[in-house]
């Protein structure tokens, strides 16, 4: 009989995460990206305050900060909890929040954790009873503690804290990359940023109007801009930053712009690098510019920010209670004449600094047994077990057919397991892949509860190990039996569809949804197929695992070798011909088609629409057709081996779905380069395509125009980036 293989010990991190503050998001992404670097087959859990975010932004494992249960979980299923970065040791913002942060600690040490406060601050911790309490957590639970400036060390030094492995490192988001050249280019254009315009960038928190008034601001801003001739550009690093940025501009008589929160790092690192200057009471905007090399003015509120100025040796710091405009412009002056090349040198010395992070990272997650050392990891390629029913025609199968072709199959090998004989797809036949049928299961299989399956399901590959197995599927129970027995170190799902819909408008899919839905908790990881599916997935399946987003590959090569077969079919082209392809199905919404189609053909007699493939619904499409008098204005063709050379022909291809995960025929239309026409509805499981209220409408000004063909290389290698990190295929 199978029992489920006791869960890998992970790491747990806490901190301020969840709470909209992009600083600290960047420091969780720096973390992130350090335990990946040293084991990216790591589980790792985030205590958050928003976990779904947090798990969708980080693709990470999330539970909400108050969840007894589910924090009694993680700490069970943890080998290794991380206490910070960020200043959680204080009592200035709330007594609350470091009771909170010290009973993790305390929490973390019972459950049987290596414990280690990472990147931390320390303090201001102002009563005395919280200092004695704080002080006798970290003296009893605190393994190693590395500290981001020399002040914090001070300061838990008068705390009482002695006889620990305390450590000088950085703060974690110094070892983030800032993005450069044509990509940083790209991404300033698309704020509205002139890439080539100097500017001066301002980073400051709403404080009140006493301690620092809008207009005092709104003055020292426009000085600036008319004195050194630069345009002032606001970063917010939340809300509450983009708020008193959009007050102080309404006092403004100078150019500005506002840059909201929820960038990139890499990107708000590459703004601050081209920066003149950096006016900020923030510390993470600080940080930013001391690790991009720029100059800046500190408006110190806090111990901690006028602390790593000191540490960092440059630029000016102006206490809050000493800001006046003038004093603002003066050292805005004098930070613009100093050496950028020393500012560099001292960003590496930073850098070099921070490393000591990620020398205890390693160390610890090797102690704990969380991590194999590298040496220690066996050499070749990564082995992927992919499942999947069968290779019927559909998006799906396809989509598998794509992903196969496109692996490094030089760094990762794939077992193919299927169980169904139709195959309607040429299968690659390529280096390292090797497709494996099974018997099918007794169709009765889908109507028992999957945990109850699970007791008696066997390994279908004995004796043999993979990395990753892969449910390709996510709808047969067979599919999930065999990729969560199989022996694998993670287990991943491809999710399809939009759950939620599929569940409203298919009764037969709620029937088996009631019996496999308990699949879900066997699987490390998801992969979505595009963001619109996500919250729907999450709600219906309630999983706060990670969810990818990994669209369906488009292979341009093959359309573009079999667009250019000749066909015995003839089209006029003097007409505008539209086509529509997939399974007639209702969730297709070919009806929904012929009712647009309907009201745009009345008004204009030179459309044409070609309806390319079959299934349940062609009898009730044809006898629709026909009393709608549209059946001689368009034409069904029928399941084709090669619908591209009849796209090729085409102006335009229409998708008006009742739902979808994501329309791969649009992505293969638009390498073709044909007019697309999709249905609002599916806005959001197709990014970067223009979607439409009234398709009708358009119809009827559409032209007829030269087509040009796309490759969708940017597209395809986005596609390969992220499932080398859901496969762990080292890179080359």
């Amino acid at each position: 009989m199978f029992r489920q293989a006791k869960e890998k010990k992970g790491v747990l991190i806490c901190g301020a995460y969840g709470l909209g503050n992009s600083g600290d998001e960047a420091i969780l992404e720096a973390v992130l990206s350090q335990i990946r670097e040293t084991d990216s087959t790591v589980p790792v859990t985030v205590i958050s305050r928003d976990p779904r975010r947090t798990a969708d932004l980080h693709k990470v494992r999330a539970v909400w900060s108050f969840n007894v249960f589910g924090l009694i979980r993680a700490f069970r299923r943890s080998g290794l909890f991380l206490s910070g970065g960020g200043s959680l040791i204080q009592d200035v913002t709330s007594r609350r929040s470091l009771l909170y942060y010290l009973a993790t600690i305390k929490l973390a040490k019972r459950s049987g954790c290596s414990v280690v406060m990472y990147g931390c601050g320390i303090g201001p911790v102002e009563k005395s009873s919280d200092r004695k309490l704080a002080a006798k957590v970290i003296n009893k639970c605190a393994d190693c503690i590395t500290l981001r400036d020399s002040r914090a060390q001070k300061e838990l030094e008068a705390l009482g804290v002695s006889g620990k492995d305390v450590r000088i490192s950085g703060d974690p988001a110094l070892s983030l990359a800032a993005a450069e050249g044509t990509e940083l280019d790209r991404a300033m254009r698309a704020l509205g940023m002139d890439p080539e315009e100097k500017y001066i960038a301002f980073s400051l928190r709403d404080m009140g109007e006493d301690k620092l008034p809008a207009s005092l601001v709104a003055g020292a801003a426009d000085e600036c801009s008319r004195k050194f001739g630069c345009r002032t550009v606001f970063i917010c690093n939340s809300k509450e930053d983009g708020e008193f940025a959009e007050r102080v501009s309404e006092l403004m008589e100078t150019p500005f712009m506002i840059v909201m929160e929820g960038l990139r790092s890499s990107v708000v690192l590459g703004i601050m690098s081209r920066a003149a200057a950096l006016v900020s009471g923030r510390l993470h905007s600080l940080i930013f510019a001391a690790g991009a090399g720029a100059p800046a003015v500190a408006v110190s509120y806090d111990p901690k920010v006028s602390g790593f100025m000191e540490d960092l040796g440059c630029g000016r710091t102006i206490a809050l209670e000493d800001l006046t405009q003038e004093l603002l412009v003066e050292s805005v002056e004098q930070v613009l004449s100093e050496d950028r090349q020393q500012l560099a040198v001292r960003a590496e010395e930073l850098k070099k600094q921070e490393q000591v992070n990620s020398e205890v990272l390693k160390e610890f997650m090797e102690k704990t047994g969380v991590s194999v050392p590298r040496e220690e990891r066996p050499d070749g390629p990564v082995k992927l077990a992919f499942f999947t029913s069968d290779f019927k025609i559909g998006g799906m199968q396809k989509s598998l057919v794509n992903l196969l072709k496109n692996l490094d199959h030089e760094r990762c090998e794939a077992d193919v397991y299927y169980y169904e004989d139709e195959i309607f797809y040429e299968l690659p036949v390529c280096k390292g892949i090797n497709y494996i049928k099974l018997e099918p299961k007794p169709y009765w299989y889908r109507f028992v509860y999957f945990r109850l399956l699970m007791q008696f399901a066997k390994d279908p590959a004995p004796g043999k190990h993979y990395d990753v197995a892969i449910d390709f599927n996510s709808y047969q129970n067979e599919c999930a039996l065999y990729a969560c027995t199989v022996d694998a170190d993670k287990r991943v799902m491809f999710v399809h569809n939009d759950v939620e819909r599929k569940l409203e408008e298919e009764p037969k899919y709620r029937v088996l949804w009631h019996f496999f839905k308990g699949k879900f908790a066997y699987y490390d990881e998801f992969a979505a197929v595009s963001t619109g599916i996500v919250e729907s997935f999450r709600r219906a399946s309630g999983t706060d695992k990670p969810i990818w987003i990994v669209p369906n590959y488009v292979d341009t090569a093959e359309i573009f070798q079999k667009a250019d077969k000749p066909l015995v079919f003839r089209f006029d082209n003097s007409k505008y011909n539209l086509c529509a392809v997939g399974r007639l199905c209702h969730q297709k919404g070919f009806d929904i088609l012929l009712d647009i189609y309907g009201r745009a053909a009345e008004l204009r007699q030179d459309l044409h629409l070609y309806i390319i493939g079959d299934g349940p619904d062609k009898d009730a499409l044809r006898l629709k057709a026909r009393e709608m008098e549209i059946d001689r204005r368009m034409t069904f063709l029928g399941n084709q081996p090669n619908p591209y050379a009849y796209m090729s022909h085409m102006d335009g291809l229409a998708l008006t779905s009742r739902y979808e995960g994501q329309g791969m025929v649009i992505m293969e239309a638009k390498a073709l380069g044909l007019d697309l026409y999709v249905s609002r509805n599916l806005e959001g499981c197709n990014q970067g395509i223009r979607c439409s209220d009234d398709i009708a409408a358009e119809l009827l000004t559409a032209d007829k125009k030269v087509k040009v063909r796309d490759d969708l290389s940017a597209y395809n290698r986005n596609i390969t980036r992220q499932l080398a990190r859901i496969f762990g295929i080292p890179a080359e």
